[in-house]
Order: C-alpha cells, then structure tokens, then sequence
C-alpha cells in the first residue's frame, strides 16, 4: 500500500523529515507515534500529496506521488489535526459541500452520507449546526468526510488529542470498525492511544524513523537490549561528550538533569564487560557516579524518555558523534 524510501522533506530552516525508510501493507490500523516535532503531520503530507518530497521516493497504492500524486488523493480520506468544518453549517450540509467537492455524484453522495452518518453514529446530529456541536460530534464529523468518496486509504492527524475517556472510547471502536475494512494511517503523540488500535507502529524522533513493528516485535527488540540505568554527578554536557568517547557504549538517554546530577539509561554492546567497568570508567574521568544498575527497556519507558524536538537540522550543521542520544540528540 505504502513504500517509502530515504522520504525526506526539506524546509528553509532544516529537515522536517529525514531518510524515512518503511513499508505498510495494506489493511489495518498502522500507528504514526512521535512527541511534537517529531515529523507526524509533515509524513502525513507527504503521504496525502499536500506536500512533495524533497528527496527519496513515496508510493501509494502503486502510483509514484513525485508523478501521479492526484490519482492517490481521488483514493485518500483526510483528517487533518485541526478539522475543516464551517460552523454556518449544518452536519449534513458541511458532508454534502465536501462529498460535491470531492466530486462525488449525487446519487451515490446522498447514499455515502447517510452510511457515514450512520457509522460515526450521527444521524441524530445532522440538521445540527456545527458551531453547536461537542469536540466529540465535531472529530466524528471529521471522520464521516474523510469517508466520503470512499477511500482505499485513510489518513488521520491525531483524531483522539483532547477528547475525554468517554468519547475517545468511541472514537476508537469507531476506527477498529474502519480498519477491518479499510486502511488507515493513524497518527497521535500517546502510546496508550496507539498501542490497542495499530497493528504497527511506526516511532518517529526529529524527523527519522526510529523503530518499526508490531507491538510485540518492538517490545522484543527492546527487552534483547542490555541496558544499564546511571545516575551521576555531572555536567550534563560534559558528561555526554565523555560518554560518546567510551567503547562499548551504543546510546544514552538522558532521563533527568537536577542539582548537578544525571540520570541516563544507556544501551551497550552485549560482549562488553561495561557494566563491570563503567563506574571505574567514568570516575577515572573524573565523574561521581551515585548508582548503576541493569534495566530492562520497554516501549513505554524509551517514548517516556523521549522530548519533544525541532526538525532535524542539515548534516553540515549537525554536531559529529557516533554515538546516539534519545531525546534530541543525533541519530
């Protein structure tokens, strides 16, 4: 359905979206999972053909988008994270403008919004203004017109960002019931969103595409990871600089910097004798180290570590390491 290869998308300022590499097969919820910054709305433009790729090539459904992106958007429904809704309207008059819009023949546009009132549970809602309709009648409406001219594909922007436990507990059987029959590309900055709904995830972080799979396979991957969790007195940049420079080490995540101490998770390689040296390591540099201990990761304890980023800069204004740095640094 989806084959994307080094997708990038270069701003003035740097990238929004850097060598994204991945496949998502047809049917299914696929989760988009990233704090602010990340890249989530920008790859969903790209992925709609609001946007076109700077470098790297997109296909959707067989059509290359840098040539054939208007045949892929006949075939897209899209919510967006802010909902195009025109509050002089009526819930039924705002579906019937945008199913005309779509060019959507009469006879099948009266049939398509009356199953997509009934789908999102509407059909009470229709002759209702949409400057008096909740949060909750408003997303859903967001969703009946990205049904309209029935789409392979739906993509949708963070649809369950600030809804109550109620109304997101029905949005969600909502999009369960549409991804047994259609596909969707979901997006949301919360893990517990994501997590019952995706069949994958894809993990995004300033830009790039940090890990993808299915629940179970990222958890796998993760736990088969040797982890050490530390907790040191330092300057946290100094320590940093120290840390890309001990052998063995394969990437930190600084979890919390207060008072002059660090606290930091830090992946290593599974033959070295690193737990057993880096204590010795770091105080012969000259650090106090307060505590390390073993850690096992988990998908939930990483995207919690994580912050929210800017967009990845250009590599001649990236700082050299080879090391990786969760939550900011270079990958």
């Amino acid at each position: 359905m989806i084959q994307a290869h080094n997708l990038s998308y270069r701003t003035a300022t740097g990238y929004a979206v850097k060598d994204m590499s991945f496949t998502l097969s047809a049917g299914g919820i696929h989760g988009i999972l990233g704090h602010k910054g990340a890249g989530k709305t920008t790859l969903l433009h790209l992925l709609s053909g609001v946007l076109s790729a700077t470098d790297g090539s997109l296909t959707v459904s067989g059509h290359d988008m840098s040539k054939d992106a208007r045949a892929v958007q006949a075939r897209i429904g899209y919510l967006p994270s802010a909902e195009p809704l025109y509050n002089s309207m009526t819930v039924s008059e705002y579906l019937d403008f945008i199913g005309e819009a779509k060019r959507v023949a009469p006879d099948k546009r009266f049939r398509q919004i009356k199953s997509a009132l009934e789908l999102t549970e509407l059909s009470d809602e229709a002759d209702k203004l949409l400057a008096r309709c909740s949060l909750s009648v408003r997303r859903r409406v967001g969703v009946a017109q990205a049904l309209l001219g029935n789409p392979d594909l739906i993509l949708m922007d963070e649809p369950l960002r600030g809804l109550p436990p109620s109304d997101a507990k029905l949005l969600c059987e909502l999009l369960e019931k549409l991804g047994s029959v259609k596909t969707l590309v979901v997006s949301s900055a919360s893990l517990s969103d994501l997590a019952p709904l995706s069949r994958d995830i894809l993990l995004l972080d300033g830009g790039t595409v940090l890990a993808h799979g299915s629940l179970s396979q990222l958890e796998a991957r993760l736990s088969n990871t040797p982890t050490l969790a530390l907790r040191v007195r330092a300057d946290e940049r100094a320590l940093v600089d120290s840390l890309g420079r001990i052998d063995g080490v394969l990437s930190y995540t600084v979890t919390e910097y207060d008072k002059g101490i660090v606290s930091l998770t830090l992946e290593y390689e599974p033959s070295s004798a690193l737990p057993s040296t880096i204590a010795e390591s770091l105080s012969a540099l000259g650090y106090t180290v307060l505590s390390v201990r073993s850690e096992t990761l988990t998908l939930a304890s990483v995207y919690a570590s994580m912050k929210p980023a800017e967009p990845v800069k250009d590599k001649k204004a990236a700082p050299t390491s080879g090391k990786s740095k969760r939550g900011g640094g270079k990958r």
